[in-house]
């Protein structure tokens, strides 16, 4: 197909036309047209640890200028990230390095019920013992009620009560008063600082098969949340020469 030079300029005007519209007596761009810029970014390297990411600073293997011109951002309690200062025609930040937490590190199920057994394994493994917390009282609690047919629970959304009718060796002799909440530190941020502790509502339960159950329900709000935060900001602040914020 031949197009003559009228055709071509026809299209030609339409396709200029095209890059602006008329709202309202005002012109608007059509495009979203920026300026075609290479601007070269190192790509980020990633740790698993606080260590790593402080060690990355301290030997400064490029020899940056950390202290002036980067930043740590605590993203969240399970990354941290190295962020350069504004630059370039596109004032983009370049990020160095970031930490984040193992994702092959086992977290509690948190408002899963689950089997005695396996209740008292992970709180062992996945939980920090601290001074005047709650630890052992969960511990004992939960394996002191040994496998029964029947358990009777009154709850009253406030504090629960359990009596074991059958199997008695070890078990609660009388109705016994749980604790409504409790005081626990679970692994839930990075190693290198104290885990945060937070609430827990302990609720333990007699299965079909008349095993025994037990769970813990978050009732913090999310409140460790911002106590990991800090925490991990405070850590960076003892052992690096570098803006933090969290």
């Amino acid at each position: 197909m031949d197009f003559g030079k009228e055709a071509i300029e026809k299209i030609e005007q339409l396709v200029k036309d095209s890059y602006a519209v008329q709202v309202d007596g005002k012109t608007y761009s059509a495009q979203d047209l920026e300026p075609v810029l290479y601007e070269p970014k190192a790509a980020a390297i990633n740790v698993s640890t606080l260590t790593g990411f402080v060690d990355f600073i301290e030997r400064n293997i490029d020899d940056l200028d950390f202290e002036n011109y980067y930043t740590a951002v605590v993203d969240d309690p399970e990354k941290v990230m190295l962020c350069s200062a504004l630059s370039g025609e596109k004032r983009a930040r370049e990020v160095l390095v970031n930490a984040r937490l193992d994702s092959y590190m086992q977290t509690f199920p948190f408002g899963q019920f689950m089997p005695q057994e396996e209740f008292i394994i992970r709180l062992h493994s996945l939980f920090e013992r601290k001074a005047g917390d709650d630890f052992d009282y969960v511990a004992l609690m939960v394996s002191k009620i040994v496998q029964a047919d029947t358990a009777d629970t009154d709850d009253d959304g406030i504090t629960q009560h359990v009596t074991v009718k059958r199997g008695m060796s070890g078990a609660l002799k009388e109705k016994g008063e749980i604790k409504p909440i409790v005081r626990l530190s679970p692994y839930r941020t990075f190693r290198e600082i104290a885990q945060p502790e937070s609430q827990f509502l302990l609720r333990i339960r007699t299965g079909d098969n008349g095993a025994v159950q037990a769970a813990l329900f978050e009732a913090d709000g999310g409140a460790w949340r911002n106590e990991a935060r800090l925490q991990i900001a405070a850590y960076l602040k003892e052992h690096i020469k570098v803006s933090v914020i969290a």
